[in-house]
């Protein structure tokens, strides 16, 4: 079904699989590579390289790229660039200059996405959090709440109590 959907996408994901079969290697426009194993499994009898792998290798590594571009950008400009969440930016600004910021940096991400994608702008959604909120996204909670036990424990200069030897086990058993 998704094959009839995006037969473009089919047939360029097709051409990067035996792209990387044919020479050994895929690169990004700006050079990062992923060197591709010839060969056999000899239990498995399947080759190593891994096909999902090399399809996914130039979407992620132009995004990877695109990231950078961004970030060079951006603190080139001035921003302060805290760090970078997957394919966001996380900054830091005075709360009476963020709304201006997250603008620019907005601004600066759409345009790295023009150098590395011509043709194609990605779409950018700006979240910002102001203080005394803070960022949160669901998939983090479980890790969220095992930090903050953590942490809690270590303030009160405690051994981490029976409580959280159990919350620790549940989180990392996946059962939380």
């Amino acid at each position: 079904m998704h094959r009839q959907v995006f037969p473009t996408y089919w047939e360029w994901s097709d051409r990067v699989e035996a792209e990387a079969m044919m020479f050994g290697e895929l690169e990004t426009c700006f050079g990062w590579k992923v060197h591709v194993p010839s060969g056999f499994d000899p239990i498995t009898h399947r080759p190593l390289a891994n096909p999902r792998s090399l399809r996914n290798f130039l979407v992620q590594g132009t995004g990877s790229d695109m990231m950078r571009i961004a970030c060079i950008m951006t603190t080139e400009s001035g921003h302060k660039v805290c760090g970078v969440v997957h394919d966001a930016l996380l900054i830091t600004s005075d709360i009476n200059k963020i709304d201006a910021e997250a603008e620019a940096v907005q601004r600066l991400m759409e345009e790295a996405s023009e150098i590395t994608l011509p043709g194609f702008p990605v779409r950018v959604d700006p979240k910002i959090v102001k203080y005394p909120d803070r960022y949160s996204d669901k998939r983090g909670r479980k890790m969220w709440e095992l930090v903050t036990k953590v942490l809690e424990a270590v303030e009160s200069w405690s051994v981490a109590d029976s409580t959280l030897r159990k919350f620790v086990l549940t989180v990392r058993d996946g059962e939380a």
